[in-house]
């Protein structure tokens, strides 16, 4: 079963602790929140998770992620290439990267890259003139 990707945990009368799951750290493997005290109702409670909720869906609230998409495009096209892939299907793939995305989306890790990311490239490729 999936974990909750938010909470909320009664601290006392009219006190919530509201907790967002961010994903797991890289390096340690350990779980990763934004942790906020919130002082009111439980209703006050459920819009600033509901906020926050937002925010992470589209990319304002980082996410841990282990490797950024250069990284990640880097080990698909190398364990490709080992794969035996034709060189011509590893060459389109590389060509079609490169004209796709721009550079600093490649920097991003992959957990905070969210779909109006992908709906912003598909936006400037048409354009350029160009098919999504």
């Amino acid at each position: 079963m999936a974990r909750k990707a938010g909470q909320l945990i009664s601290r006392g009368p009219h006190t919530w602790l509201v907790r967002v799951s961010l994903g797991r750290d890289p390096e340690s493997g350990t779980r990763k929140y934004h942790n906020k005290t919130i002082r009111g109702s439980f209703h006050e409670a459920q819009t600033y998770l509901n906020g926050k909720l937002q925010e992470r869906e589209i990319g304002r609230l980082p996410r841990a992620a282990a490797i950024s998409l250069n990284q990640y495009l880097g080990s698909v096209a190398h364990n490709g290439s080992q794969a035996e892939v034709a060189a011509e299907k590893l060459h389109g793939l590389r060509c079609t990267l490169a004209i796709a995305y721009p550079p600093s989306l490649g920097t991003r890790p992959l957990g905070a890259i969210v779909q109006f990311d992908i709906q912003s490239i598909y936006a400037q490729m048409f354009e350029r003139g160009l098919s999504a």
